[in-house]
């Protein structure tokens, strides 16, 4: 055997291993970045649905008046609002939908301070639907918040756990 054949047979060896290292590769970027083929369970669905419907889904170009709308929708479905409630509801709904708006323009960049300015319009929009929503519906109302917010820490425990946010 001459130098000539082991250095062909060593780059037929590092060819198969780049090429076994780029299959490998390219099977689990697809298993990463493909939806899951299994179904999504059902405690799954509902928060992400009222994180749409509550206006509290990432990145919607949803206008407030949009928000309100599908907000007092799901909330007339889920809390079993009244008919002399719908009205009130989408009011207050309408109204935090564009102080959220404004305050993310304000706030751009500075994250911090766009957490805490939804916080603090959060407590407010909720002493806002106390003083609309009987007891039953008002607690209800803070079992979808927490579903919401249960939902957005696992999505993004599952985020820091893949390396990084996905985009899709």
């Amino acid at each position: 055997m001459t130098f000539g054949d082991i250095q062909v047979g060593m780059s037929r060896f590092l060819y198969l291993l780049f090429r076994m290292a780029a299959a490998l590769l390219f099977i689990g970027s697809m298993a990463c970045s493909s939806p899951k083929s299994t179904p999504t369970a059902p405690a799954e669905a509902p928060p992400r649905e009222a994180a749409a419907a509550m206006g509290m889904d990432r990145g919607s170009r949803a206008s407030p008046t949009e928000r309100a709308d599908r907000q007092t929708a799901y909330l007339t479905e889920r809390l079993s609002l009244r008919s002399d409630q719908v009205d009130p509801v989408r009011d207050i709904a309408l109204e935090y939908a564009k102080r959220g708006a404004e305050l993310r323009q304000r706030s751009q960049g500075d994250r911090r301070a766009m957490m805490q300015g939804m916080r603090e319009l959060q407590s407010q929009q909720d002493a806002a639907y106390k003083s609309v929503l009987d007891a039953t519906q008002y607690a209800e109302l803070q079992e979808v918040r927490e579903e919401v917010r249960d939902a957005m820490r696992d999505r993004m425990q599952e985020r820091r756990a893949s390396g990084g946010r996905r985009r899709g």
